[in-house]
């Protein structure tokens, strides 16, 4: 969710549900634990917070489908091309956004799931890496890491993505034998 959950005369930015895809990052971590159910059990049970926090803040459905005005599947279409059409959405005459800040937000967003899938394919032996994009073309790149040499690896590759001018690696390095 993208927004504040108010009516659209309230509030009307682009409010669109974002479905985790559970296959890809879980079944690589997957590996890591004993219990290959383990992941996917955390990732119900942090959406299961969220959906309850949001019913009781917000006195709404977080999978009512009239809150959203774009329901998009990436599994079907791609992640690049859901960012495109939210973009394009995000872009359009038909809506108006809350603040102006409200495209770079979404362009920020967008960038980060970028980085976010990028991390994931370079195959990292990691412990909760967290991406945020504070300003347009600048990762900050968090968490722990087990392998110093992904510590390197991580600003060349990042740096490649389109829009990425500059990247801040903040991680901590765990030897492996204490994983």
């Amino acid at each position: 969710m993208l927004n504040c959950p108010h009516s659209a005369e309230a509030c009307s930015v682009l409010r669109i549900p974002h479905p985790p895809d559970l296959d890809g990052p879980v079944s690589k971590e997957a590996d890591h634990v004993s219990n290959h159910n383990y992941p996917y059990q955390l990732i119900r049970q942090s959406d299961n917070q969220k959906k309850g926090f949001f019913r009781y803040a917000f006195h709404k459905d977080w999978d009512d489908p009239t809150l959203y005005d774009l329901c998009i599947n990436p599994d079907k279409i791609g992640s690049e091309r859901a960012a495109q059409l939210i973009m394009e959405m995000a872009r359009s005459s038909e809506l108006k956004s809350c603040s102006i800040y409200a495209l770079d937000a979404l362009e920020r967003l967008s960038q980060k799931k970028r980085i976010e899938a990028t991390l994931i394919e370079m195959d990292l032996r990691h412990s909760g890496l967290r991406v945020e994009m504070p300003e347009k073309g600048i990762a900050h790149i968090t968490g722990v890491l087990y392998n110093h040499m992904d510590k390197g690896r991580i600003p060349t590759v990042v740096g490649r993505i389109p829009g990425v001018e500059r990247v801040q690696v903040n991680v901590t390095l765990v030897p492996a034998g204490y994983d």
